[in-house]
């Protein structure tokens, strides 16, 4: 049985790991948002200005491998995360994203094979303490493999906002 299983993982991997051509959506498809948000003490414009460095937001991402912009469009990226199956199958995957600067953070696009779309859109806002950032994640996938990538962004983008947190508010101290 734990040989079938893992043989059927494994196989799995090799179709998830390579990049795949865009599926049309499917009634199977579902769709759900993920919302995070964080205080920051730092001024908005350092703020708007760190969520506009793309090279490094990527980088944050503690899943990120590697990322290389595109040489004809500087806002499209070639990322690879390394990802975690249960029974201690790791995988890497590589996707492209398309970063935007928007006036008060980016948007993000990231198709990233087998149908799946993540959107990103990243708002800073001045408060009363400081600057909130808001992320907000639409995910469209499976429903199969649905919970799986909503737990990763979870998991990953909350770290992603502590050290964004913890890089601009040592950049502020330091001014």
């Amino acid at each position: 049985m734990r040989y079938q299983l893992a043989t059927v993982l494994l196989s799995a991997l090799a179709v998830v790991a390579a990049p795949a051509p865009r599926l049309p959506r499917s009634i199977f498809d579902k769709t759900t948002s993920v919302t995070s948000s964080i205080l920051v003490n730092a001024p908005l414009a350092d703020t708007i200005a760190a969520l506009q460095d793309f090279q490094n937001m990527i980088n944050l991402n503690p899943l990120v491998i590697s990322s290389t912009p595109d040489a004809a469009n500087p806002n499209v990226y070639t990322i690879i995360d390394k990802l975690a199956l249960p029974l201690g199958f790791e995988f890497n995957t590589t996707y492209k994203a398309t970063f935007t600067k928007t006036p008060v953070g980016m948007d993000t696009i990231s198709d990233a094979g087998l149908g799946v779309t993540i959107q990103n859109h990243w708002v800073a806002e001045a408060i009363e303490g400081g600057t909130n950032v808001t992320e907000t994640d639409t995910v469209t996938a499976n429903f199969v493999v649905s919970p799986f990538i909503e737990s990763e962004i979870k998991s990953s983008h909350g770290q992603l906002l502590e050290t964004f947190k913890s890089q601009l508010e040592a950049k502020a101290g330091q001014a």
